[in-house]
């Protein structure tokens, strides 16, 4: 049920002569977990070893499901296995989303009833879920932006990601944690109901629920400190409208698949 590629070397001592048979070959089994809802497990032999893809065929038409990311816990640093993901949410099937950290960090883009968790990271290619069930696959690059009551407005550098030492404002919402440690070279704007509530530098932080932190590091330190309380902030990304419909998204790695033209 296959084709066999057919390698051969020789080797010494003693003199012999090798041959391997690498099979390519290709089965796959389904099964319904629940009505509309097939799963099928394809067993793969390839030139370079045997491949395993599970893969569930959902209609997201079907108004009774619903495609959606769902997080190991209430912050993103923290992981857990699928299986448990899935009965935490009550989920029927569910497989792994994107790439993702040690500490549990998603390393792309992540989307979620609209709210953005995390941007996307190198272009990478992401899956956009509208609230229809049309699904749209592509590149996405961002960039986002906190906007001062002057109209100024200053670039964003990450939301809810690693600073890694580099200058810039970075932003913080209770999906990174309830709690930010601010050190004593940053400063931290507290933004709660789009108002600057106070600065903090050197000290731990509650994360409003309400808001999110805005926190200066390098150069950007000296001009967040220059903001008074009670100064009137918004964020806002620059994101092509096709993205900006979506209710759910999840970033991934290199295109697999991608959507055809028009006429295709």
């Amino acid at each position: 049920n296959g084709r066999a590629r057919l390698d051969w070397f020789t080797l010494s001592a003693p003199a012999r002569i090798v041959v391997d048979f690498k099979k390519q070959y290709s089965e796959s089994t389904s099964r319904a977990v629940a009505p509309g809802i097939d799963w099928t497990t394809t067993e793969m032999g390839t030139g370079a070893g045997p491949v395993v893809v599970n893969m569930a065929r959902v209609d997201l038409k079907d108004p009774s499901y619903e495609v959606r990311p769902a997080m190991a816990g209430d912050t993103i640093l923290q992981r857990d296995r699928p299986s448990r993901i899935a009965q935490r949410v009550n989920a029927i099937v569910a497989v792994n989303g994107g790439f993702f950290a040690t500490e549990g960090a998603p390393l792309g883009l992540v989307v979620i009833d609209k709210d953005l968790v995390r941007t996307p990271i190198y272009s990478r290619t992401s899956l956009g879920l509208t609230a229809e069930g049309k699904a749209h696959i592509g590149r996405l690059s961002t960039q986002g932006y906190l906007r001062l009551e002057n109209g100024s407005k200053l670039p964003v550098a990450k939301l809810n990601g690693t600073r890694n030492g580099d200058p810039g404002v970075y932003l913080y919402t209770r999906w990174w944690d309830t709690v930010f440690p601010v050190s004593a070279v940053d400063y931290c704007l507290v933004v709660s109901g789009g108002k600057v509530v106070r600065g903090v530098a050197g000290m731990p932080v509650e994360v409003p629920a309400d808001g999110y932190l805005a926190v200066g590091s390098g150069y950007m330190a000296t001009v967040l400190a220059g903001i008074p309380a009670g100064s009137r902030l918004s964020v806002f990304f620059d994101t092509a409208a096709t993205w900006a419909s979506m209710r759910h998204a999840l970033g991934g790695g290199p295109a697999a698949i991608q959507e055809p033209s028009p006429g295709d």
